[in-house]
């Protein structure tokens, strides 16, 4: 007695029709068999038949009523087919089913309002690329033991009900490409419901017309929306391992320095918003990050150091503001793959090791002031630097002159010791004034000018610098 058949890539064309013959049978794969023609309706009398799979086929129409009978199915996968007509009828009656696969295919039409209820033990319902309409069932949330559920790419419209936050198990929540939403405040309340599906992982909602981001502890992938505002706060507190991507919106003002405490991100893609400001230090605290997307935004000042990210596989930061020179810690990631710097104002020289040796993993165009790097860049060759011990001796009589000088206009203001002077701390003091009374505030604010350009002219002698703290005592 034949139990199971698994015919898969055998090129069949046809179902064969002996197979209604085998009454007993109680599994059926024909996928990727190149199977053509109408779904035969014979196949209803294999009412043992717990699988059927005809999936990555060329099969066409409706699929037919007697598939009602076929009571014990348990999974039914026709993805991937040339099926038409509206959702197919006769599956409402096998409450049996845990599976549903029918994506992409040509179904249309509105989904009934209990469908939830025609299938009470569903664990996976697959129905993307299709062009089913109408709304969201509420009723989805009646399939209790649903884990995953999967409808991109079809024209539901409204709102994803908050209800969902009842399917426990729920796993997997892929709305993309639809027309959900309504771009008002309140249409992504659901989310903060989910907070109650403590197994999901994935949470797709990207190209649709959600508006305002809402409070919710979830990954997310909400790119292609019309969000807008600030970063949200909420995405500080997502959970472990963390994958978000909130790409192609209208996000803008700064990223908070409290990203870094999302040290369990993998992946984060916030390009294609309207970001400003510095890139925060912090994200080089998200040790677990492998990809960081932030290009066509408009952060400004110098790359971080990141050097701490040892996972880090993909860096992108093409296409803002960012300006000097390019960080040495970028040779030293051994991990990475993949550094795109263009069309920002960076400049110096280019390095020539690690992910800089290869053109092909590299983007440094449209950053006129950089030189050097490998012979493909066809950069410029870098001007020869001046030797330190020739630049300290001219920066050194300049820089005597300017503080000598400021000092005679400041009524020959003195530099005076603490009273405890092994401390290394300083302060201001006019001769002989007591030592209690303050000079002018015009005159702190010139000396306070000659410190700093004296604090940045030292750099030039790293051997003898000074620190601003030699003189706040911070």
């Amino acid at each position: 007695m034949i139990l199971h058949i698994s015919a898969t890539g055998l090129e069949l064309h046809v179902i064969p029709s002996e197979l209604e013959s085998l009454s007993k049978l109680t599994k059926l794969h024909l996928g990727s068999n190149n199977l053509s023609g109408s779904f035969p309706a014979s196949l209803g009398n294999l009412t043992y038949l717990q699988e059927l799979k005809l999936s990555y086929n060329q099969l066409k129409g409706k699929p037919p009523d007697s598939l009602s009978q076929m009571r014990s199915l348990t999974l039914i996968d026709l993805s991937v087919n040339q099926l038409s007509g509206e959702f197919p009828p006769p599956l409402y009656n096998l409450s049996s089913l845990k599976g549903i696969g029918l994506s992409y295919n040509y179904f249309s039409g509105n989904l009934r309002s209990n469908i939830g209820d025609a299938f009470p033990k569903a664990e996976k319902i697959n129905w993307g690329m299709n062009s089913f309409t109408g709304t969201f069932p509420d009723s989805f949330v009646n399939a209790s033991n649903l884990q995953i559920l999967d409808l991109p790419g079809n024209n539901f419209t409204g709102n994803v009900p908050a209800s969902l936050g009842k399917v426990k198990n729920l796993r997997w929540l892929n709305v993309n490409g639809n027309q959900l939403g309504s771009d008002e405040p309140d249409n992504m309340n659901f989310i903060s419901s989910l907070a109650n599906c403590s197994n999901l992982q994935y949470l797709l909602l990207a190209d649709n017309h959600f508006g305002m981001f809402p409070n919710s502890p979830l990954r997310l992938y909400i790119g292609e929306n019309n969000l807008s505002g600030i970063i949200p706060g909420q995405l500080l507190s997502l959970p472990s391992p963390a994958h978000v991507n909130i790409s192609y919106n209208s996000f803008m003002s700064s990223l908070p320095m409290k990203i870094g405490d999302i040290t369990n991100l993998a992946s984060f893609d916030l390009s294609h918003n309207n970001f400003s400001g510095m890139i925060p230090s912090t994200i080089g605290k998200c040790l677990a990050l492998e990809l960081l997307y932030m290009q066509h935004n408009s952060f400004e000042w110098s790359i971080p150091c990141l050097a701490d990210l040892q996972n880090l596989r993909e860096l992108d930061l093409s296409r803002n503001n960012l300006s000097g020179e390019i960080p040495p810690w970028t040779m030293n990631l051994s991990s990475l793959l993949y550094l795109n710097l263009s069309d920002n104002n960076l400049e110096g020289e280019v390095p020539v090791q690690g992910v800089f040796s290869n053109s092909t993993a590299l983007q440094v165009e449209g950053n006129p002031k950089l030189c050097g790097g490998i012979q493909e860049f066809d950069l410029p060759p870098c001007p020869k630097q001046e030797n330190h011990r020739t630049k300290r001796k001219r920066l050194t009589p300049v820089l005597t002159a300017i503080i000598s000088s400021s000092l005679v206009f400041l009524g020959k203001a003195t530099l005076t010791n603490s009273a405890n002077s092994n401390t290394g701390n300083y302060w201001i003091r006019p001769p002989g004034e007591d030592a209690n009374k303050n000079i002018s505030s015009e005159q702190i604010k010139c000396l306070v000018s000659i410190l700093q350009l004296g604090l940045a002219c030292s750099a030039e002698t790293p051997q003898r610098e000074l620190t601003w703290s030699k003189f706040t005592g911070n």
